[in-house]
């Protein structure tokens, strides 16, 4: 997905109910409304943001090449303005018959579906006269405002081939690629220049992504990006299983946690004796348990795991979603209580798309917090005492009572 095309039309969408929604309630019903369209053509929307941009984008074109009967040739240079930037694109045109491609539908304004080796891609063109098109060819280069390099494109003949994602400092942080033999896309993240992943979805099965964690590596993880859910009232402990496997026989020395709640433990529940024996193509199990409180809950973590065979350890990411409160308790819980000592916080989630919380002391003074995500509401900024507890979103709401004891 590029994410200037996501934003540019959520951004849209927002202006024009922000403009005509004067109740803010209405307002975050109609966003999730549009969320939920979004949803629907997820699987899709690599393609349909590229359509859109076609039609929004903004381009102001010079350089040294040249026009042919209406059609762009040569070495140019644009401006792409979105909502709130401007990048600067550079690269070739190339012009070609458009007789040469097997069009089968999806025509629209610089843009053709066509029958290409095994697949169907989209075919985009930047101008069309008598018969020929005028398309980019070779290697595009995109630049930030500042000059950095962000992204590069690599085409063929207006056939988007790959195109390669930087960060702030240059480092490759993603490389997505087309094997249109196959009909597959593939989808590879680097972290500090080491390929994490690959992910790509097989043609028999367009809505099963497959990821591969440290392909070129030895090792073999099941998983690599570990998500947990923590109710911090009813059930503050979660497990997560992998499976670690090898290519060849090594051992793991050792592995590490970020956290003081996180354990690794055997299948069995025993404490890991290092170092670990992984033989070839023999799955091991393992158990990576969360058990944080809401004083040291920290959202994420990463274990670190050092084996025989190179000297960069593997990594596993964990993303920890912890909370007193969700959309589902939110209804039929009447009371809660925390310790301002132990307990330090009290952390809320999102529940929709906009969701606010409002605690109100017995004589009536609010406090009023925008739930992003997750937020820790700081239990200091409060006496001890009752509190009425008032959570709303679009999707669900609720009241209770806040004890807050020392």
């Amino acid at each position: 997905m590029k994410p200037q095309f996501q934003a540019g039309i959520l951004n849209l969408f927002s202006s024009i109910y922000l403009y005509t929604a004067v109740n803010r309630q209405i307002a975050v019903c109609i966003h999730s409304a549009f969320l939920r369209l979004f949803s629907v053509v997820r699987n899709n929307m690599e393609k349909i943001f590229l359509i859109i941009a076609t039609f929004l984008s903004s381009l102001t074109a010079f350089g040294q090449g040249t026009i042919m009967n209406g059609l762009k040739t040569g070495f140019w240079t644009e401006k792409y303005k979105d909502a709130s930037h401007i990048y600067t694109l550079k690269g070739n045109y190339k012009i070609i018959p458009l007789a040469q491609y097997d069009t089968i539908g999806g025509s629209g304004r610089n843009f053709y579906e066509v029958k290409y080796r095994g697949s169907t891609p989209l075919m985009f063109y930047n101008g069309k006269s008598m018969g020929k098109i005028s398309v980019k060819d070779s290697v595009w280069n995109h630049y930030d405002q500042e000059g950095n390099l962000i992204k590069t494109d690599f085409w063929l003949e207006g056939l988007n081939q790959s195109t390669k994602y930087f960060d702030e400092k240059g480092n490759l942080m993603r490389y997505d690629y087309d094997d249109y033999e196959n009909d597959t896309s593939f989808y590879l993240t680097y972290i500090d220049g080491q390929l994490f992943k690959k992910a790509f979805y097989p043609p028999e099965n367009k809505n099963l992504q497959t990821e591969i964690f440290y392909p070129n590596d030895p090792l073999i993880l099941s998983d690599a990006e570990l998500i947990f859910i923590v109710n911090l009232l009813n059930k503050p402990i979660a497990t997560e299983e992998i499976f670690i496997n090898a290519k060849k026989d090594l051992l793991i020395e050792s592995i590490y946690s970020q956290r003081e709640f996180v354990k690794i433990l055997t299948a069995n529940n025993q404490t890991i004796s290092f170092p670990l024996s992984i033989k070839a193509n023999t799955p091991v199990p393992l158990k990576i348990i969360v058990s944080p409180s809401s004083a040291n809950y920290v959202m994420t973590d990463t274990l670190t795991l050092f084996t025989s065979d190179k000297q960069a350890p593997y990594y596993i990411y964990s993303r920890i979603y912890a909370h007193h409160i969700d959309g589902r308790t939110v209804e039929t819980l009447t009371s809660i209580q925390l310790s301002k000592s132990k307990d330090k916080f009290l952390i809320l989630p999102g529940m929709g798309t906009v969701s606010d919380a409002i605690i109100i002391s017995k004589s009536g003074d609010k406090s009023f917090y925008e739930l992003k995500g997750t937020t820790k509401i700081a239990l200091s900024n409060f006496l001890e005492g009752a509190y009425q507890l008032l959570i709303s979103s679009c999707n669900t709401g609720g009241q209770m009572k806040l004890i807050i004891t020392e």
